[in-house]
């Protein structure tokens, strides 16, 4: 479970409940060994904490007088975004390479969180004047204009064996200044705070009377089943589910606000979305929409968002479904389903992952079937739009996966329903044959889906991408 949903939230967790050296225990734990930057870097002033994203800024000697003195200098500070850390190295350390009212107030207005700079820093009482926080190796007057410039920035940076890339998540106090590459910011913070919330507890058992040895042994099992228990849940998330209002998307929409999700539900039908969010209660929202209206997606999505807030997970689960022989289906019906599941799928898809890309956070799931495993009689047009769902699970895998968004498939079994159960009770031998090779032999229920949905979405799933996963008693694989 992730606690923040932005880079303030992020922040302001980091500033009040860790400190660097827990951080840098994870990393080495997770096998970055050599994340902090010299120890000669600190603050200015013991106070000043630093947590920020890195806009990494490349400086080079230079010598005497130029045309254009500092270089780029005044363009790198024109081009930081508010929670942005200034982090400079680079050249001979012979001049200072921060200092002055200027500076330090042109970074400060634009919102910017500090400075690091693998250099002296000068104008001491003018910069502390402004009570931000600035990290350097030290005090040191001589000016940098004919002896150092910046030739660079908002581009890779190297520090002595640590390397920086562009929005690197920057942490710094008293101990030094460490550098967590952004792709695993998430699971360093999150480890890094259930270290730290334990090492309390600890000390408070410790200080009640307990022994060192036992308070570890007694902390470290409930910090154990508490990261089990976090691993599961939802909170704090939102989930966008299409077709959302009856069915397996119902099924699936009660599941993740028991686990702690808000759910948005959508469908075509205004009382089955009433229906629903009774049964959902304050968690759940609903929106009328059709998948196949596909200029109004973008619209729809924006409007989601601003109304509700960012999506975190979501639920391609809208269909329509087609009996009829191969030789008797028109163009147009077969058309029809496609719209539904696989151009109204990839839409959505589309217009959510545009924002989860921008928080490099997200997961998608897709409903496919067992159409797409084995064969069906009669279901031609459902079969290849469940299939080709399957193939789209894959590529989108390997294209927004490296940008944190992990994309699933759920392929349910036989579930019980009153469709299905209408249906074998017309036709008392399909039941047989279902359950004939289903080896748990019996059919699933609405909640099987739900809870692997939930699954899907969890961190505990974090390592899982680009799987179709049936939920099925082992229909798949019985012959």
């Amino acid at each position: 479970m992730m606690e923040w949903k932005n880079d303030s939230e992020l922040f302001e967790i980091i500033e009040k409940e860790l400190y660097t050296p827990v951080v840098g225990d994870i990393l080495d734990e997770l096998g970055y060994y050599h994340r902090f930057l010299p120890m000669e870097v600190q603050p200015m002033k013991e106070h000043m904490v630093l947590v920020g994203r890195a806009m990494p800024v490349v400086m080079s000697d230079i010598h005497g007088p130029q045309e254009k003195p500092f270089g780029l200098l005044t363009e790198s500070l024109d081009q930081l975004e508010p929670g942005e850390i200034y982090v400079a190295s680079g050249g001979s350390q012979r001049c200072a390479y921060w200092g002055g009212e200027i500076l330090t107030a042109t970074a400060k207005s634009r919102g910017a969180r500090g400075a690091v700079v693998n250099g002296p820093h000068r104008d001491t009482p003018q910069v502390l004047e402004q009570d931000w926080p600035v990290y350097s190796i030290g005090r040191y007057a001589q000016d940098s204009s004919v002896r150092t410039a910046v030739i660079d920035f908002r581009c890779p940076l190297e520090i002595e064996g640590v390397w920086i890339e562009p929005g690197d998540l920057i942490f710094g106090d008293l101990d030094g200044v460490l550098v967590v590459p952004r792709d695993i910011e998430k699971t360093v913070i999150t480890k890094a705070l259930d270290k730290a919330r334990g090492e309390k507890l600890v000390r408070m058992e410790i200080e009640n009377g307990m022994s060192s040895t036992d308070a570890f042994k007694k902390i470290r099992h409930s910090i154990r089943r508490s990261i089990m228990s976090k691993a599961f849940r939802l909170d704090n998330k939102i989930a966008l589910i299409t077709g959302g209002a009856s069915g397996l998307g119902l099924a699936m929409a009660k599941s993740m606000v028991e686990a702690g999700a808000k759910v948005i539900i959508t469908s075509i039908a205004q009382n089955e979305i009433d229906d629903a969010l009774v049964e959902l209660g304050p968690a759940g929202s609903g929106y009328l929409s059709d998948v196949t209206d596909l200029e109004a997606i973008a619209d729809f999505i924006e409007k989601v968002e601003k109304e509700v807030g960012p999506i975190d997970i979501f639920v391609s689960n809208a269909g329509n479904h087609l009996k009829k022989d191969a030789v008797q289906t028109t163009d147009v019906e077969y058309m029809n389903v496609l719209n539904v599941h696989l151009l109204g799928g990839f839409a959505m898809t589309r217009e959510v992952s545009k924002n989860m890309l921008t928080r490099k956070s997200g997961s998608i799931i897709f409903i496919t079937s067992m159409a797409a495993i084995f064969g069906i009689n009669g279901t031609v047009a459902y079969t290849s739009a469940k299939s080709a769902l399957k193939g789209m699970t894959r590529e989108l895998a390997t294209e927004l996966s490296p940008h944190g968004i992990r994309v699933n498939a759920i392929a349910p079994g036989f579930i019980e329903s009153r469709l299905l159960r209408q249906a074998f009770n017309n036709d008392p031998q399909r039941e047989q044959k279902v359950l004939g090779r289903t080896p748990m032999n019996h059919l699933g229920v609405p909640e099987d889906i739900g809870n692997v949905a939930v699954f899907l979405s969890s961190e505990a799933a974090g390592y899982i991408t680009g799987v179709e996963l049936p939920v099925d008693g082992g229909t798949s694989i019985g012959f």
